[in-house]
């Protein structure tokens, strides 16, 4: 139970386990939980690019939540986190400890997919490539049923199917390509992409054909039928849900109370005590940014909050 403290670990992180030698120990990792909030930020100064990548380096080593990564597509530096404040003493810490200022643009709420629906669907390869050489068949058709699960329950692969034609035994090889291929189609969801959750994949039935069903080809077939059948499922736009725990003086709890109502928050309870009053509420993060400023204009500046990550879900 001492703490300790260590100098000069270069190759240690956060969740390692340190041991002597001969008795070797691994203690179970803390679990860190996705980001939820991302902001676009650039260095004040050109002559900090280089410095603000090594220091961004330094501080997602030190905390697991925190991470950082470049936008393909606009070219932008987003650094995420798990809410405004997190962010905020980040950019104070790069300035304080590392002598680097940046710039921030308005925060993005991380979202993630499921799917509306269950449905079955079915994925056809019938392809020839011509490599000039010899003309290679690629053929094999895939069926799957996909379907959403409950929330926290993740993503999960799954089946027995029937191959046909009736009789045939599949090699192993064969198997694993479509179970992989089924993995691969669950990237990304229906709606825009986002990083898809709570979504099973049962695969129920893979044709083969004499020539042309290679395990690429029913690799191949079995993304297409996942895809298939989650764009006919539809998809269901999951926010970040914060659990929220405001204080505030009794005289402001019903302007509070209306506008957290305002904000499609449900209110678990109140209690109050000492002309103090402790509201426990859920609301979508995207709801809650610039809350402080709004909550300290409504009280006085008397009013406080925390909140919690809980859960992605619909809102």
């Amino acid at each position: 139970g001492s703490i300790v403290l260590l100098a000069g670990l270069r190759h240690a992180t956060t969740g390692d386990t340190l041991c002597g030698p001969g008795e070797e120990v691994f203690l179970e990792r803390i679990e860190a939980r996705q980001p939820v909030l991302g902001l676009a930020i650039e260095p004040e100064s050109n002559r900090d690019e280089e410095k603000l990548f090594d220091v961004i380096g330094k501080m997602t080593e030190e905390d697991p939540t925190l991470r950082f990564e470049e936008d393909e597509e606009t070219g932008q530096r987003i650094l995420k986190g798990m809410g405004e404040l997190h962010l905020q003493i980040a950019f104070e810490r790069m300035e304080r400890e590392f002598g680097v200022k940046v710039r921030a643009g308005r925060p993005r709420v991380m979202t993630r997919e499921t799917l509306a629906s269950a449905v079955t669907a079915t994925g056809r390869l019938d392809r020839s490539i011509d490599t000039g050489e010899q003309t290679i068949e690629m053929r094999a058709d895939v069926e799957v049923r996909v379907a959403p699960r409950s929330r926290g329950e993740g993503i999960e692969v799954s089946g027995s199917p029937e191959w046909l034609p009736a009789g045939r035994t599949p090699s192993d090889e064969e198997r694993q390509a479509v179970m992989d291929g089924a993995a691969d189609a669950l990237a990304g969801g229906p709606l825009e992409g986002a990083p898809l959750v709570d979504t099973a994949v049962q695969v129920t039935r893979v044709t083969t054909y004499e020539n042309g069903s290679s395990a690429q080809a029913l690799r191949i077939a079995a993304a297409l039928a996942v895809r298939n059948a989650m764009q006919s499922a539809g998809g269901l736009m999951l926010q970040p849900v914060m659990r929220v725990r405001v204080v505030v003086p009794d005289e402001n709890t019903g302007s509070v109370l209306g506008d957290l109502q305002s904000r499609g928050a449900p209110i678990h309870g109140t209690e109050s005590e000492g002309g103090i009053t402790e509201i426990e509420a859920e609301c979508g993060l995207g709801k809650l940014l610039g809350y402080t400023t709004e909550l300290r204009s409504m009280t006085r500046g008397r009013g406080q909050f925390v909140m919690e990550f809980e859960r992605f879900d619909v809102l």
